[in-house]
C-alpha cells in the first residue's frame, strides 16, 4: 500500500529504510489526543525522528512483543513519551529503564496519553504478553494474529475485551 492510499489517520512510518533483524515495521497512529507508535524498528535515524515531529510528535509507543523490544528506550527517550509493554514480558527486557518510562500492563489498557481512545489487548500466542491494539474500529495485530478471509463478520476471540462483534 503506498502512503497515498492509507487510511486518514495512519501515516507511513517507514522512512526508515534500514532493515534490521526480522525486517520489522512501525505504524503511525494519528488519534485525536495525539500520536501513538504501534511498535518500533530497531534503527532510528535523523530522517525518521524529523518525520515524526513534523508529524506532532509521540504521546506513547506500544509493543506487541518482546521482537520489538531492541531500541524502545532510545525512542521514548528521542520522543520524550512513555512505552506500554505487557507485563508479561518483563523477563525479555535486558537494559534498566533509567527514565522509568516503561508501562507494565496486563489485559485490556487504555492508553491514558491520548485519553483511552486506543486500547492495547493482550492475547497471548506468539508470547505470554502478545498483545493487538485496538482504535478506530481497527485491529492492528503485528504477529499476534494470522488474518484470513472470511465471510462471516469477524468477533473478539476473547470474551474479556469488552468489544463484541467489530465490523
Amino acid at each position: 500500500m503506498s502512503p497515498s492510499e492509507l487510511p486518514p489517520g495512519l501515516a507511513d512510518s517507514s522512512t526508515t529504510r534500514k532493515q534490521l533483524g526480522i525486517g520489522q515495521r512501525a505504524i503511525l497512529l494519528q488519534t485525536s489526543g495525539g500520536n501513538i507508535l504501534w511498535d518500533c524498528v530497531a534503527f532510528l535515524n535523523p530522517d525518521t525522528i524529523n518525520f515524526i515531529k513534523e508529524k506532532g510528535g509521540l504521546k506513547a509507543i506500544v509493543i506487541s512483543h518482546p521482537h520489538f523490544f531492541t531500541t524502545h528506550l532510545e525512542w521514548a527517550s528521542v520522543f520524550g513519551c512513555p512505552v506500554y509493554l505487557c507485563g508479561d514480558d518483563e523477563m525479555w527486557l535486558n537494559r534498566k529503564d533509567k527514565d522509568v518510562v516503561r508501562k507494565l500492563v496486563k489485559g485490556v489498557t487504555e492508553i491514558e496519553e491520548i485519553g483511552g481512545e486506543a486500547k492495547m489487548i493482550q492475547c497471548g500466542g506468539h508470547f505470554d504478553g502478545s498483545s493487538v491494539l485496538w482504535w478506530d474500529k481497527k485491529l492492528f495485530i503485528a504477529d499476534t494474529f494470522m488474518s484470513v478471509p472470511v465471510s462471516s463478520p469477524l468477533f473478539c476471540l476473547a470474551a474479556s475485551c469488552g468489544f463484541g462483534k467489530i465490523s
